[in-house]
């Protein structure tokens, strides 16, 4: 895993990256407290960070999923260059690294 933490006068307020997964894909995360939601911009830039180091390690793909009770999260998924993709009967959103 590779991850970076989001900390606000010394709490964590958010922990997200990419996780190597067993079968060799490659999945976004992020954990994050309801205060995180107060520096949309820092979050991004988080994101943006994430990716780009991504693109450095030649990882060609990031596959994520939006939290349903998190209304943002498919708009912030696509403002990082994220697409939704239907695998059977789920949306999952996948990130190219061409895409960018």
């Amino acid at each position: 895993m590779r991850a970076v933490t989001g900390v606000v006068d010394s709490e964590i307020l958010a922990v997200g990256g990419i996780a190597y997964l067993p079968d060799g894909t490659h999945g976004g995360f992020l954990l994050a407290d309801e205060r995180a939601r107060g520096y949309p911009v820092a979050l991004h830039k988080a994101g943006l960070q994430v990716l780009q180091q991504a693109r450095k390690l030649g990882i060609a793909k990031v596959v994520a999923m939006a939290d349903p009770h998190i209304k943002p999260a498919k708009r912030w998924l696509t403002r990082l260059g994220f697409r939704p993709v239907t695998v059977g009967e789920q949306e999952v959103w996948l990130w190219h690294s061409s895409s960018r």
